[in-house]
């Protein structure tokens, strides 16, 4: 079987062929005659025993094949032995009575040429191994390279960028730009807290646009609260000095209007100067309860005679 590649891996496949053999319920020669000179030509002596000897190798002993067989495989059943001493073996067939035996100096590793690698293809075989190994490595080096890129982009880029997209929005006064959530490890919780400042960011300057919006109004009103008692200051000052005011009671009046106008402008500017060091934070701002009727009791007597004059009459019901 197989002659072309070689002895050593015959052998196996005719011992094979031989226990196959001694199976069978009736021994025929032509079945194991191949086999048995494909082993001696290997150097094993073959004999075979049923009810006496059926075949020898030529110029062997039959004894000799059976002690040998003893010493190695034991005296009685099938049993294979293969070792740098040689091989052995016996085969019993139980319903057929068959008994082949063999013995020779077959080692267990035959070092013919045809057995052995030559350098040039053990190099090649190393070096295919070496190539395979070394692409299986790249392989492995790219995916988890590849897997690496895609969770720090995932967990780490992605929510960087958020940052700085929500940072340039705020460079440009734009509070809005919420961040998306994030996860739970080290930089969710620096986008949380970066989210947390830009809330805080986004009330101070709502509370800052509306602080100046109330500091705007409030100018404007301190304004038209002077310009009113300046118009009657401008006014009497005209009548005194055209001669409008002829008698001393009417020039005393004008007089003492144009005193409670100056005495008016006063106080808006004692209320401005307040408001100014309320706002640097120079005078604390304190609140206290007062009565309504008495305050306007108080603001009509000081407009009353001013608003008379324009045919206004201010009264307390």
């Amino acid at each position: 079987l197989w002659p072309e590649k070689g002895t050593n891996l015959s052998v196996p496949l005719a011992l094979s062929s031989l226990r196959a053999a001694a199976e069978r319920k009736q021994f025929k020669w032509s079945h194991v005659e191949r086999d048995v000179h494909l082993l001696e030509s290997a150097g094993v002596r073959v004999s075979i025993v049923q009810d006496g000897l059926l075949y020898l190798t030529d110029g062997a002993d039959a004894n000799d094949i059976r002690y040998a067989v003893m010493r190695e495989c034991g005296a009685r059943g099938s049993a294979l032995t293969w070792n740098d001493a040689g091989l052995f073996f016996r085969y019993e067939g139980e319903r057929s009575g068959i008994v082949f035996m063999g013995a020779g100096a077959v080692p267990m590793m035959r070092h013919h040429d045809e057995m052995r690698i030559s350098p040039p293809m053990r190099e090649t075989v190393i070096n295919a191994v070496f190539i395979f190994f070394i692409a299986i490595t790249s392989a492995g080096i790219f995916l988890l390279g590849r897997y690496l890129a895609r969770l720090l982009s995932a967990q780490i880029l992605a929510p960087l960028a958020a940052i700085r997209d929500a940072s340039a929005a705020m460079q440009h006064g734009d509070f809005d730009h919420v961040l998306p959530p994030m996860g739970s490890d080290e930089v969710g919780a620096t986008c949380r807290a970066f989210d947390a400042m830009r809330s805080d960011l986004r009330r101070a300057r709502l509370r800052e646009e509306q602080e100046e919006a109330r500091r705007r109004e409030f100018l404007i009103g301190v304004l038209h609260d002077i310009a009113t008692p300046l118009t009657a200051v401008k006014g009497y000052a005209s009548g005194l000095i055209d001669g409008i005011a002829a008698t001393p009671e009417k020039q005393r009046a004008y007089a003492e209007r144009i005193a409670r106008a100056a005495a008016t402008m006063e106080g808006l500017t004692t209320q401005l100067r307040a408001f100014l060091r309320t706002e640097t934070g120079e005078l604390p701002l304190t609140w206290e309860v007062v009565e309504a009727r008495t305050w306007l009791t108080a603001f009509i007597d000081a407009h009353a005679a001013d608003v008379r004059e324009r045919g206004i009459e201010l009264s307390m019901a």
